[in-house]
């Protein structure tokens, strides 16, 4: 009879040693669950830092290309398409990259998947049609001061200046969105694999 009560208390001790070993590797999951979400979610920050680089960057043609149509005579209207295809290239660029903090600490990681795998690929059209956008400004941008030139209001070396300022302009402006988009879509890649990773 002891020896049966004995191994009764033995099987008590041991399932109530069983709960709490539930209970801490419950506990233990749950911080790695949290560990991983703000992992997640501090890569993200970093699309949202190179969003309000382009802030600066719209900033910087509102005031520059103010100074370079004075310089160059190039038409007021030629101005206001370019503020407006850069604020429209901006405000799409930010509405794409758009997620909320809540979507990632407590969100589905699924449902987070799917959100970024859109956001990338919104991303790509995006970048498409940017570039579609930018030949036909870059043509309006040559065809002006070549105009001025073949009506003599603007001599050789005038138009050589204004195709070199235009180059050098859509050079830099190309190689900076290349080089964003493309850590933008690498930080996406990432985070996508390493939701895959966790939901397998």
């Amino acid at each position: 009879m002891e020896k049966m009560e004995a191994q009764h208390n033995e099987l008590g001790e041991m399932r109530q040693q069983m709960a709490i070993l539930q209970e801490k590797l419950h506990g233990q999951q749950i911080i790695n669950d949290r560990l991983i979400r703000e992992s997640m979610l501090d890569k993200m920050s970093l699309v949202r830092r190179y969003n309000r680089l382009m802030y600066i960057a719209l900033a910087f043609v509102f005031v520059a290309y103010l100074g370079i149509r004075a310089d160059l005579g190039l038409s007021w209207w030629l101005y206001a398409a370019t503020i407006a295809i850069c604020t429209v290239s901006v405000g799409f660029e930010l509405k794409t990259d758009r997620y909320t903090d809540a979507e990632f600490m407590s969100g589905d990681l699924i449902t987070v998947s799917r959100h970024l795998v859109k956001m990338r690929q919104q991303r790509k059209k995006l970048m498409v049609i940017e570039y579609f956008t930018l030949v036909i400004w870059l043509i309006w941008f040559y065809a002006e001061p070549y105009c001025g030139f073949l009506a003599k209001a603007i001599d050789k070396a005038e138009l050589i200046i204004m195709v070199i300022c235009g180059l050098i302009g859509g050079i830099i402006g190309t190689i900076l969105s290349i080089k964003f988009y493309q850590k933008k879509q690498n930080i996406t890649d990432e985070i996508i694999h390493q939701i895959k990773s966790l939901t397998r």
